[in-house]
Order: structure tokens, then sequence, then C-alpha cells
């Protein structure tokens, strides 16, 4: 991986990390990532008329449609994942998404990771796993598996796993439409489709969203843009499986964030399992 593409992955993580946090304290988390649309389609739009207007090809649009319909499902697990769950166990959960990612960019794309792509990408399901245990409960080993029964636990692996289908529908619509031009359709569709669900269900709960959150409403739809906008670039620049895992160092970021500014606690244990996704990164980064 070339380290353009490393920095403008780190950068995103940076991003991405930030309005998650903002996301957990928000009041209603659907109405919340329903309205950071909004500010997103007028802000962006003038850079959106401003690029070249290139024809898109039919397999362009077919990976935008399919990436905003997958992004409509991904936005209503994390909501519903951060509703009931830490923003230190939720988020490094649901970016656990290289457990699949290397699966679908093996089968579908034709990618090969190296040997230590692959340890890296290990050390990553190994983090992921230790999140599952309990503080205090350390010496059962199988007690990830039983957090499997908690709802926050389901939706974050359900998030995780919607994660992996829009980074291979992501990296195959980039290599033949430019990454401004594909997030922003991508994000019109995706508002068109989320309204359907959402506008009727939570009307009086977007009101009161924007009326006392529109600062963070505004910031996280600017980071959430350009946070994804980088990760684009960046798959016009190295593997999908490599891009998916780097973007994990947010992990990190956003444990310390829940644990300690939002005084989630369990920091010792939430920070070890990190600190392992993390090293899976440096190995992919150095050597993916």
């Amino acid at each position: 991986m070339s380290l353009t593409a490393l920095a403008l992955i780190l950068l995103s993580a940076g991003f991405h990390a930030a309005w998650n946090t903002l996301v957990k304290v928000s009041r209603d988390k659907q109405a919340f990532l329903w309205m950071i649309h909004l500010p997103t389609v007028v802000i962006v739009l003038p850079f959106f008329l401003a690029s070249e207007a290139a024809p898109i090809p039919p397999l362009g649009w077919a990976m935008i449609v399919a990436s905003a319909i997958i992004h409509v499902f991904y936005s209503m697990s994390l909501g519903a994942a951060y509703s009931g769950g830490d923003l230190s166990l939720v988020y490094p959960l649901a970016r656990s998404a290289p457990v699949f990612v290397p699966l679908w960019a093996v089968w579908w794309l034709g990618e090969r990771p190296t040997t230590l792509g692959y340890a890296g990408i290990a050390l990553v399901v190994v983090g992921a796993y230790l999140l599952g245990i309990e503080p205090g409960r350390t010496t059962r080993i199988w007690e990830p598996l039983l957090a499997l029964r908690r709802r926050d636990v389901q939706w974050a692996w359900v998030t995780a796993l919607l994660i992996s289908f829009y980074h291979i529908t992501d990296k195959v619509g980039v290599s033949v439409v430019a990454p401004l031009r594909f997030q922003y359709l991508m994000v019109l569709i995706r508002l068109a489709v989320y309204s359907v669900p959402i506008v009727p269900w939570k009307g009086r709960q977007l009101v009161e969203e924007a009326r006392t959150h529109w600062r963070s409403l505004i910031a996280v739809s600017l980071l959430q843009f350009l946070a994804y906008q980088l990760v684009l670039t960046a798959m016009t620049m190295a593997p999908v499986s490599y891009v998916a895992a780097v973007r994990q160092v947010s992990v990190l970021l956003a444990v310390l964030t829940g644990s300690v500014m939002l005084r989630e606690g369990h920091l010792a244990l939430r920070l070890t399992a990190a600190g392992a996704i993390t090293l899976g990164v440096v190995l992919i980064g150095w050597k993916g």
C-alpha cells in the first residue's frame, strides 16, 4: 500500500470516529442519521456540478444504487446498535468488517493479500473477539459467543457485515465513476430510499433533532462525507481488503473516546482489544 493511500485512510479514520461519537450522544439515533443527509446534499452540490460530467456506464449506476440501498440498512442497524450499546463496544464490533471483506474481495474481485496482510487481518479478528468478553469474566473464553445474545452486539455485527458489502460495491463503483460523483449520487438515492421508512416513523423526532442538534448535524454530515470521500479515493490506489482493514485505526480512537470522555469504563480490556486491531492495521500498512 502506498503512503498516500495510507495517509488518506488514517485521516478518514479520525473523521469517522469523530462523527460516530456525535451520533452516539444524539437523542434519537435513527432521526439523527437521516437528518445528516440534508446538509451534505446542499453543501456538496456546487462541487458536484463543477465536477466533470462524464457518462456513467450501466455498471456504475448498478453499484451506485446497490451501495445506496446497503447504506440505508447500515444506517438503521448502526442506529439500533448505538441505541442500546456503548460507543467503546459497538464501534469496534461494527468496524470489524475486515472479517468479511477479504472473503468477498478474493471471491469477487480476485484480490490476493500477502501473508502479513492475512496476519494483520487475523489480529483484527482477535481484537473484535476480545471485545465480547465482559470485564471481570475474562476467564470465560467463550464469553464473546454468549454476548451474541445481546441486541446491541447483534446489531453491531449486522452493521459490520453491511459495511463489508458496501466496501465491495464501492470498490467496483469508483473503478468506473469518479469518487465525488459516485458518493454524491449514492447519497441522493440513499436519502430518497431512507425517507420511506424514516419520515412517517420519526416525523416529530426529525424536527426535534433539527432544532436541538443542528450544529452536530452539520458537523457529522461534513465529517461523514469527507471521511468516505477519502476512503473512495484510497480505493482507487489500494486493494479493498487493505483499505477496509487500515480504517480500523479509528477503533482505538473510539474506544478512548467512549471509555474516557463518555465515561463508559472498561478501558483496560477494550483498549487491549483495540490494540490488537491497531497492530493488525500496522502490519497491513507496513507489508500489505
